[in-house]
């Protein structure tokens, strides 16, 4: 059955892995009740894989694996969103 899931990410800069059903689709990222969240379009039937997000705070070293693959062809770009006093850069690669 193809649904919309929500998953939730820590405020934290760095690499984090979700279970999420292959193919699925990210459709945004959203502060909700002071938590990072993600939605995304999911087959609920399909096996599960981890998939790696990154959050990277404005001014920091962008990981190795993000240099020269944001383009119009690989947008791996999901959202931007500020929390407290920080800037916070959504990636799925």
């Amino acid at each position: 059955m193809t649904t919309i899931w929500k998953y939730e990410l820590p405020w934290i800069c760095g690499e984090h892995y979700i279970q999420m059903p292959i193919l699925s689709s990210i459709i945004t990222a959203q502060k909700q009740n002071e938590i990072l969240t993600l939605w995304a379009i999911v087959n609920s039937e399909s096996k599960r894989e981890d998939k790696l997000f990154y959050v990277v705070y404005t001014g920091e070293k962008l990981p190795i694996e993000l240099k020269g693959v944001w383009n119009a062809a690989t947008n791996c770009y999901i959202a931007t969103i500020q929390h407290d006093n920080l800037v916070y850069h959504i990636f799925q690669c």
